[in-house]
């Protein structure tokens, strides 16, 4: 029964994901009539093609990603207020073993980038303890660009697998809310990167967005019903 009230819930939301893409393009649209740092996009896309290539050519250093997922799934849960009785890595996979569970201890992995997010603050936190190394800025877009591709290339990978994650939530439900996670991330890094607009501006053209798109989709629904009828 909740497996089945999630996937109604996937599909009611599904519209959603067009929305989402709708906005991060006009955020991109935005930024590019405008002044871009081109050198820093450029820095970091270098590394996060680097990356790829390594993926796709290499050893890929399935360990250390396999030690992300775990360790993120273990963050779930004790912020859940959970605890964790064991934690296993290995080379073939890994596991934990929790007192609880929930939509968001199962996919927690792919919609919170753990080594980016603490690459990143490490980096703040650099920058306010010594300002200076402000001048470091295109070796970290660089390796920023790495550790982005390296949580992108294994997360999507996953996806095409039989995953408990997945199946325990509902296939749909999982791939919904893993891609409306992904996109509001790049959107909210773009939106902080960029600063394309007002926040205010941002919510007001997602609001006017989904009202457009779901009022559509009522549209199209009762004409549908009606040509039945006849």
């Amino acid at each position: 029964m909740v497996k089945f009230l999630k996937f109604v819930i996937a599909l009611l939301l599904l519209p959603c994901v067009w929305v989402s893409v709708r906005v991060l393009y006009e955020i991109a649209a935005v930024s590019v009539r405008g002044e871009l740092p081109w050198m820093s996009l450029v820095l970091f896309a270098s590394g996060f093609l680097l990356w790829l290539l390594l993926y796709l050519t290499t050893n890929r250093l399935t360990s250390l990603y396999v030690f992300q997922h775990e360790a993120t799934h273990a963050l779930a849960v004790w912020t859940s207020g959970g605890k964790v009785s064991k934690f296993h890595v290995s080379e073939g996979g890994g596991h934990i073993v929790a007192d609880r569970t929930s939509t968001w201890i199962s996919l927690a992995p792919y919609i919170l980038p753990l080594y980016p997010l603490i690459t990143g603050l490490l980096w703040a936190l650099l920058l306010w303890i010594h300002p200076p190394s402000l001048a470091w800025t295109p070796y970290f877009l660089f390796v920023w660009g790495i550790i982005w591709s390296f949580h992108f290339s294994f997360t999507i990978s996953l996806l095409k697998t039989e995953q408990t994650d997945f199946s325990s939530q509902g296939y749909l439900f999982s791939w919904l809310i893993i891609a409306l996670s992904n996109i509001w991330m790049l959107t909210l890094i773009l939106w902080v990167w960029l600063s394309p607009m007002p926040l205010w501006q941002l919510l007001e053209m997602a609001g006017q967005f989904t009202v457009e798109t779901y009022r559509s989709l009522c549209e199209l629904a009762l004409g549908l019903v009606q040509i039945s009828k006849i």
